[in-house]
């Protein structure tokens, strides 16, 4: 069932203006063990998020960490997530510049899914820089209600398997990455940094792995197994992941014609975290 929804409702607006500051940009190279480009070059594939973040006052959050939101169709839905998103380059965002974001809600519906009732909000984004259109990008959000159990502790089982050829790599995402990506992208959600708020107000084993995290990780992974630059890359969160357990990042080789193939992260107990398809440019 359809629900009106506006971007005054989500505590936001329909334009919006950042500085892709070199300084932070550094700040972001740092938490991702990445190099740092340059001014005038290409800012690297999705770390675009780390900017027109939101500027709530502290004073406005809730104690969940995030933005209090006013709206009575919110009301009944405390929680809320990233589930998924699909980002299409058209060229290039440059570190150094000012760049504007446009957004739009596209969709906003009640579902019934296995834990609950949820709302599933869809925003769309266009970026330019120097009144060039950059990127588009479609953001589902996830609104839902408190689970009623609390989260399992994932237990290890045997690593995913290498795709015929493919790529897996290995990673556990550390408190301090979690943290640290916490304060590039301004999220103040305290699944992330407060392990003792993780645990005992929403039920879950450990702190919670970011989903854009996991996305950038996977985003950045394929362009350095295919060599190539991503020209879209749309994901899926479906479980969630928690530090310092393992998370493998797995590349399908690209499809015949070499132009797109599928990702994904599998958690240390085998479950896809996180599901992927990338598009290569030429």
């Amino acid at each position: 069932m359809s629900v009106d929804i506006t971007l005054a409702d989500l505590g936001s607006g329909d334009t919006s203006v950042a500085l892709l500051d070199p300084a932070h940009v550094e700040r972001i190279a740092a938490t991702l063990d990445a190099a740092v480009p340059r001014p005038g070059e290409a800012l690297p594939s999705l770390w675009h998020w780390a900017f027109f973040t939101p500027t709530t006052p502290t004073s406005g959050l809730g104690t969940d960490g995030h933005p209090l939101l006013s709206s009575a169709a919110l009301a009944e839905y405390p929680r809320r997530m990233w589930g998924a998103g699909r980002v299409e380059w058209l060229q290039d965002l440059l570190v150094g510049a000012p760049a504007q974001r446009t957004s739009a809600v596209r969709s906003a519906r009640h579902v019934s899914g296995s834990s609950g009732s949820l709302l599933i909000v869809v925003l769309e984004h266009e970026y330019r820089q120097h009144e060039v259109l950059c990127l588009r990008e479609q953001q589902t959000l996830v609104y839902r209600n408190p689970p009623a159990e609390r989260v399992a502790l994932p237990v290890d089982g045997p690593p995913p398997a290498i795709p015929a050829g493919g790529w897996i790599e290995e990673r556990r995402p550390t408190p301090a990455l979690l943290f640290r990506f916490s304060a590039i992208t301004f999220n103040t959600h305290r699944i992330h940094y407060d392990l003792p708020y993780a645990l005992d107000a929403e039920g879950y084993p450990g702190l919670v792995v970011h989903g854009p995290l996991t996305a950038i990780t996977l985003a950045t992974y394929v362009e350095r197994c295919t060599g190539r630059r991503l020209a879209a890359f749309e994901f899926k969160a479906a479980a969630p992941m928690f530090a310092g357990l393992r998370a493998t990042s797995v590349c399908e080789p690209p499809d015949a014609d070499g132009s797109s193939g599928s990702a994904q992260v599998v958690r240390n107990d085998g479950t896809v975290a996180m599901q992927a398809g990338y598009e290569l440019r030429p």
